[in-house]
């Protein structure tokens, strides 16, 4: 109200106490604003962190609601690999998998636009994948590795996980030729048998790394005792299967592929082999 004779008027209590709680809340925002842009990369990323993992329970696979299983890509980059007088291959690879669990997700605006992080994989649930055609499950060896789940996955804010170990495996090969001729120096057939051990196709869809048929040897090491010829992953490696013990439908990738000595190591030195066959291109590069 107005006093008579003053030019000044005083403003009623109620609008006082709305301009000094507008003026508050500004401040307090402005100084959220500024904490918030005051933080350091180690603080919201690891506020980050305590977000999405606050009550997040990796032994439970990320199925959303029943008929939305898990998509699962998965598939194997062949480094180094060795044949045995058994025809046992003796091999060291990246596996690769790649899926989406929703609980990861998180907006990259909240957290100072990050987008993706690391964190070692025994901190988030992986699939349980096995050679199902392994020879050696001991330590150092494909199950033991992935058993542990020691190195870092790649975490993307749309809750995509990939995952690429490096591990190592051994399986039965067996001579291509019928009857065995040309011993050692001929073809072997070879395959390694990946799959889900416990999820069937209802909680787990399976689909090819890449897209590929085949053992990626883009990075195959090129003193490697062994190659890989181009008469290798004719067929397709996606497979469906209902076991005996189970009703449901499992799924596995099966790369069948035929490896060549390109020489043999002897006492009295290197042996190289004389009738090499040609080698299988890949003109597709996977990361």
């Amino acid at each position: 109200s107005c006093v008579t004779g003053v030019q000044t008027c005083a403003l009623p209590i109620w609008k006082m106490y709305l301009v000094a709680g507008t003026t508050l809340m500004g401040l307090v925002l402005v100084s959220g604003c500024q904490a918030l842009h005051s933080e350091t990369r180690l603080q919201y990323v690891s506020r980050l962190h305590r977000d999405i993992f606050k009550n997040y329970d990796k032994d439970i696979i990320p199925v959303i609601g029943e008929g939305e299983p898990v998509n699962l890509k998965m598939g194997m980059s062949m480094y180094h690999m060795k044949l045995n007088e058994n025809a046992e291959l003796d091999f060291t690879a990246w596996a690769r998998f790649s899926w989406t669990d929703a609980r990861l997700k998180w907006d990259p605006e909240e957290y100072h636009n990050i987008t993706d992080f690391r964190i070692p994989a025994n901190r988030v649930w992986v699939p349980d994948a096995e050679i199902y055609n392994a020879i050696e499950y001991g330590p150092g060896y494909w199950s033991n590795t992935l058993g542990e789940h020691h190195h870092n996955a790649i975490v993307y804010n749309n809750g995509m996980v990939l995952y690429i170990p490096p591990i190592h495996g051994k399986v039965q090969c067996k001579d291509a030729e019928e009857p065995v001729v040309d011993m050692p120096w001929g073809e072997y057939d070879c395959l390694v048998k990946l799959g889900s051990w416990t999820f069937d196709s209802s909680k787990l869809n399976i689909s090819k790394y890449g897209d590929l048929n085949c053992v990626d040897i883009n990075d195959l090491d090129p003193l490697s005792p062994l190659f890989v010829t181009e008469n290798s992953c004719k067929e397709e490696s996606l497979e469906s299967k209902v076991y005996d013990c189970c009703p449901e439908t499992y799924q596995s990738i099966a790369f069948k592929f035929k490896v060549q000595r390109r020489f043999i190591s002897e006492e009295t030195g290197i042996k190289n082999n004389e009738h090499i066959l040609p080698p299988l291109v890949q003109t597709t590069v996977i990361y």
